[in-house]
């Protein structure tokens, strides 16, 4: 009975262990001091964040232009519309007082 008290608590302690072990790693992984199982550093993970920072903002670069082009394009469009409107009066009022 004694040897399978001692092999209880000998198979307890191991799956301590083994369930400790993923855990340390987990933790080194997270607090960089170790790398992780990917191979990218902590420095490789600031690039990469920098990287996609810098590709968001060209993005929203690239859309704003977007915007202010369309813009453009419809106050040239209100613009020709009321040129329009303006000769279409004025050649209005030239045919019946001409």
């Amino acid at each position: 009975m004694a040897e399978t008290g001692l092999a209880s608590e000998r198979a307890r302690d191991r799956t301590e262990q083994l369930q400790a072990r993923p855990a340390a790693l987990d933790e080194l992984v997270s607090s960089a001091t170790l790398e992780g199982f990917t191979g990218t550093t902590s420095l490789d993970r600031e690039l990469g964040q920098i990287g996609a920072s810098q590709v968001v903002e060209a993005d929203l670069a690239r859309l704003r232009g977007e915007l202010e082009a369309g813009r453009e394009a419809r106050q040239l469009e209100h613009g020709a519309q009321r040129c329009s409107r303006v000769s279409s009066a004025r050649a209005g009022t030239r045919s019946t007082t001409g």
